[in-house]
């Protein structure tokens, strides 16, 4: 069975009509219970879930055959109470006549312009129009049974079948129009791709030299952070390729969100060979926000520029005068073709993972974000940066310190590209400008403020559902993060 996350329980209970939760509490919840009313709707809401939509190991749940069911059962339920409603309306003091007697109590003790406000209809009229209003109600396939009028009346255990017809349905809908997913509340990036500046926020031009040895022949690029840290790109040349022609430029945010939308992806294939499959057409949509053949075309581009683009982190220690090097590649190999047996004939793409990539999924060296955080960013630097924030907020919350500290200069150009990392001002206008946009949107930043060249960061500590979503939950321990 799936664990279902805190935070996607709470997004889903968000997704209700509150109306129902409403309902809900009025009409199941026992005021006498030790848990509140909140915690309540949580645990019934966890147990429909569970019981309709979380499939047990090798089960697959249709979630449009679950939501037309529903319609079913509810337009059944409808019409039963509708008819059992006509039979009612012979007898005396049904609820229709209780409650014209209710509104004509109410009109008499008002003056002669305010009883032509509210009408003062005969019972038979009375009883006409609501029957009208009910048989509409009966016909409309999207109106819940519990907005039944006269939902008072009905046994207890009819209102809790109407209420869990019509919860079901909500939830369905709700999955549906979220991708029918339940683990996909997070995302994640690799601490290799974090600890070094390895994607700029814009795209810039790479100048790049020559080299060659005995195996091959490729581009480099020394982006130098500073004394202690050159950070070399090494571009693959593939046959055929031509030096005068080749424009390279910096990995930027895009290539980023390329690379974790294919990790968000994988499945068996990618424990067994590091591979990973993906649909084409939705890659081209996540990134573009369309399907255009020049969209496409831009994503292929970027997948090769991602496979031939190496990794090397020059460290210079200072103290020991000793030189030291780590060098990896993202992608080891891209695919991108189309098979009737696959992907049910559509365009896919398929990718090796480099191994050191590989090794630190298996060895959950990941820095963990929700998904919708990064959703409501728009400066390209903030999304790169993001992860390494996250990575310090964690790591407070791991070891328990305060959730203020300072970060210098070197602290962000140690973590994301800049054209130049020599036009400091520059550079910590754009900084100031992404961790502005972190604050406004409540996104890890409690508040910041900029004290000369480094700046002074309180994070907004993390809530329960973080914490349930960040870590381990199998252990129920948590591992430091190097």
């Amino acid at each position: 069975m799936q664990q279902l996350s805190p935070y996607i329980l709470q997004s889903i209970i968000q997704g209700i009509n509150p109306k129902l939760i409403e309902n809900l509490t009025k009409y199941l919840y026992d005021r006498n219970l030790e848990i509140s009313k909140e915690e309540w709707v949580a645990e019934y809401i966890k147990s429909l879930l569970t019981a309709y939509f979380l499939p047990e190991k090798g089960q697959l749940i249709d979630f449009n055959s679950i939501r037309r069911k529903q319609v079913k059962r509810r337009q059944d339920n409808k019409r039963s109470w509708y008819r059992t409603l006509l039979e009612e309306a012979e007898r005396p003091n049904n609820p229709i006549e209780q409650e014209y007697n209710l509104i004509k109590s109410i009109i008499d003790r008002l003056n002669e312009e305010q009883q032509k406000i509210l009408g003062a209809d005969s019972l038979d009229s009375f009883t006409s129009k609501k029957l009208e209003e009910i048989e509409a109600w009966r016909k409309e396939r999207q109106a819940p049974i519990s907005s039944y009028p006269y939902l008072h009346t009905k046994k207890m255990s009819q209102i809790k079948l109407a209420l869990t017809i019509d919860i079901v349905y909500d939830l369905a809908e709700f999955l549906i129009a979220n991708d029918q997913q339940f683990e996909k509340a997070t995302m994640f990036q690799v601490e290799a791709l974090v600890n070094h500046p390895i994607f700029s926020g814009k795209s810039y031009s790479l100048d790049t030299e020559l080299t060659k040895n005995s195996k091959e022949t490729s581009l480099y690029n020394d982006y130098i952070v500073d004394d202690e840290l050159v950070l070399r790109t090494i571009i693959r040349l593939n046959e055929g390729d031509t030096l005068s022609v080749k424009k390279n430029t910096t990995l930027d945010q895009k290539d980023s969100a390329i690379f974790q939308y294919i990790m968000s992806q994988r499945d068996e294939m990618f424990y067994t060979d590091r591979t990973i499959m993906v649909d084409l057409s939705s890659l081209v949509k996540v990134i573009y926000n369309t399907d255009s053949k020049k969209c496409y075309d831009l994503v292929e581009k970027r997948l090769m520029k991602i496979k031939n683009y190496d990794i090397e982190a020059i460290i210079n220690n200072k103290d020991s005068n000793q030189r030291s090097s780590v060098a990896y590649s993202i992608l080891d190999r891209v695919f991108i073709g189309q098979d009737e047996k696959r992907n049910k004939g559509k365009y896919f793409v398929e990718v090796v993972v480099g191994d050191t990539i590989y090794k630190q999924v298996i060895n959950s060296r990941t820095i963990k974000i929700y998904r919708d955080s990064m959703s409501k960013l728009n400066n390209p630097l903030s999304k790169v940066l993001i992860y390494a924030l996250q990575k310090e907020r964690l790591e407070k919350h791991i070891n328990k310190k305060p959730f203020t500290d300072l970060y210098t200069y070197k602290y962000f150009t140690n973590r994301a590209r800049f054209k130049n990392a020599n036009q400091v001002e520059r550079n910590l206008n754009e900084i100031y400008t992404a961790l502005q946009e972190f604050k406004e949107q409540n996104i890890l930043i409690k508040n910041f403020k900029q004290i000369y060249q480094s700046f002074e960061i309180e994070f907004i500590p993390l809530s329960l559902n973080e914490i349930y979503d960040f870590f381990e939950e199998k252990t129920n321990t948590i591992s430091q993060l190097s």
